[in-house]
């Protein structure tokens, strides 16, 4: 069941991070050959609030990579710069803390739209364990932390997981714990001693998607009704879904796609696979 493209409000602008690389000339993009920086002054698809911080970095003394980021208030972070390592920005109502040097979601619009979506489809399985795998700064289990009764949240990125921390504090959500580690190496560990009678699995990998050693014991996994995979890259996802498939255990269910990068040849996915009777 594929259903429909939820589409981006915004086709430029949408940007609420980038990553420029250094240069004599300036700081730029890589060229298709990934190693030649052309250097920007602009870049079309970048918020306002970033385009306006491009002119100010300094080539001299700056590093070979800057990340700028943009919150709804209009303000720019920028990784590096003193006092910015971590700021707070709003999602769907909730203050959620976030860093230059963390990933988190580039279009605003676009992951609020997913975010709703997944709370639609979650309410159907509400309850038990949650296990938000590379959790990030905890963007997805902390704007769904109501529908169960406790969220481990893990990921390997210490600056993602103290952001992770942080919200949780700010918000007093008592159900979220989350935990430093490498996905791939320590999952089994917390699935072992904080399972439930009931859990969901909520994937959100790098782009290269997850390890077969993860995909394979997931697959096998005993006790968990529902593994939502969040992807960046269609081939990606579709490589790991053949082995999560391929014991006949779970089934694809359905797949949604969201306009989360306009302009370009990438696309966001939700694939939400379901326990096979």
């Amino acid at each position: 069941n594929i259903e429909e493209i939820v589409p981006s409000a915004l086709h430029y602008g949408y940007r609420s991070s980038i990553t420029l690389h250094k240069s004599k000339a300036g700081y730029g993009y890589f060229s298709y050959d990934n190693k030649t920086v052309i250097p920007i002054d602009r870049c079309p698809l970048a918020s306002d609030t970033i385009n306006s911080a491009i002119p100010n970095l300094d080539v001299s003394g700056g590093k070979e990579d800057v990340t700028i980021k943009s919150d709804k208030s209009g303000k720019a972070w920028i990784s590096g710069h003193p006092g910015h390592r971590f700021f707070k920005d709003d999602f769907l109502g909730k203050e959620l803390t976030f860093s230059p040097i963390a990933f988190s979601q580039t279009n605003r619009q676009v992951a609020e739209s997913m975010i709703k979506r997944l709370r639609l489809l979650m309410q159907k399985k509400a309850g038990g364990v949650l296990f938000d795998l590379y959790c990030g700064a905890g963007f997805f289990g902390i704007l769904m932390h109501d529908l169960f009764e406790s969220i481990v949240g893990i990921d390997g990125n210490r600056v993602a997981i103290n952001c992770a921390k942080s919200s949780k504090a700010d918000l007093s959500i008592k159900n979220i714990k989350f935990y430093l580690g490498e996905v791939d190496t320590s999952f089994n560990f917390y699935y072992d001693r904080m399972r439930g009678e009931k859990n969901t699995i909520l994937i959100d990998p790098p782009r290269s998607g997850i390890s077969k050693r993860l995909a394979a014991r997931l697959a096998a996994l005993n006790g968990v009704s529902l593994i939502c995979y969040i992807s960046c890259d269609p081939a990606m996802l579709a490589r790991d879904a053949k082995i999560l498939t391929q014991g006949k255990a779970w089934s694809l269910d359905k797949v949604t796609c969201f306009d989360m990068f306009p302009r370009t040849k990438h696309i966001e996915t939700i694939a939400f696979f379901k326990k096979c009777d």
